[in-house]
């Protein structure tokens, strides 16, 4: 059987990574007048409604700026789940889903400012076989 490879649940949003979960990328835009990253894509600058915006990578280390754990299951998401916000150096906030333990009513183990790091990993499966891959952000060690 010819085995699909993966595919991101959004296209545009992020680069799919390789033979484990660490090496893909998120995928911002650039504003070629004022150098706002923005994140996810869009055809204009949130900062000064230039048009003029390239792809740029960011970072895959943040700092996790608040969080909540999701008690009610959604059609590709298991309750109990997390979601936050994570902070990257380009100056830009993404939405979430953290890739954490909060099964049986478990505290997360995740505190504001704390650094995170990205991951990818399935959403869902196809009928057709083929994975769906989302982004994720995870604790990644503790500031020195």
């Amino acid at each position: 059987m010819n085995q699909l490879p993966p595919r991101p649940f959004f296209p545009d949003l992020f680069e799919l990574p390789g033979n484990d979960s660490e090496s893909g990328r998120l995928i911002g835009m650039r504003c070629e007048d004022c150098r706002k990253t923005c994140f996810p894509g869009r055809e204009w600058c949130p900062a000064c409604f230039g048009q003029k915006l390239g792809r740029v990578p960011l970072s895959k280390k943040g700092t996790l700026y608040t969080f909540t754990v999701c008690r009610m299951s959604l059609p590709h998401l298991k309750a109990p789940y997390v979601i936050g916000y994570v902070d990257l150096p380009e100056g830009v906030r993404v939405f979430s889903i953290l890739d954490v333990d909060v099964g049986a009513g478990h505290a997360p183990p995740l505190r504001i400012g704390m650094p995170m790091a990205l991951t990818f990993g399935q959403l869902r499966m196809e009928e057709n076989g083929q994975e769906v891959w989302c982004y994720k952000f995870r604790p990644h060690g503790e500031p020195s």
